[in-house]
């Protein structure tokens, strides 16, 4: 389980809940936004559309959260959940990306690709949104 810092009831409720959603009566979440990839691919679609590398942008999202979960309550409590929450082994790219973020603490190979961090995404986002 993916605990937060700020709420570790919390991040365990919301890894409950992503691996094994409850039904709600007339509501029901597309299959495929169970997966944290299908996540990570709307995310770099999203990062393409606005003209940077898509791909690049998550694998440096990944690593960086992985390397310095973040500590702003209930909402860093859901980034941290998603994104280092145990990847499928069928994305061997996102998984490198995690396990950089753990082992080094360094998510500079991927700044080199893709100028958006976690960390300046405000400012980052000023750049490329006309």
């Amino acid at each position: 389980l993916v605990t937060g810092d700020a709420n570790p009831l919390m991040g365990g409720i919301l890894d409950i809940f992503l691996t094994n959603p409850m039904e709600i009566r007339g509501f029901k979440l597309p299959e495929s936004l169970l997966y944290r990839t299908e996540i990570f691919y709307q995310l770099s679609r999203t990062f393409t559309r606005l003209g940077l590398d898509g791909e690049s942008c998550v694998n440096r999202l990944v690593c960086e959260i992985n390397s310095n979960p973040m500590k702003i309550g209930l909402l860093g409590d859901i980034i941290n959940t998603i994104f280092m929450g145990e990847i499928e082994r069928s994305s061997l790219r996102y998984r490198k990306a995690q396990e950089i973020g753990r082992a080094e603490k360094n998510c500079e190979i991927f700044a080199n690709l893709c100028p958006v961090s976690i960390f300046n995404l405000p400012r980052a986002f000023n750049n490329f949104i006309p």
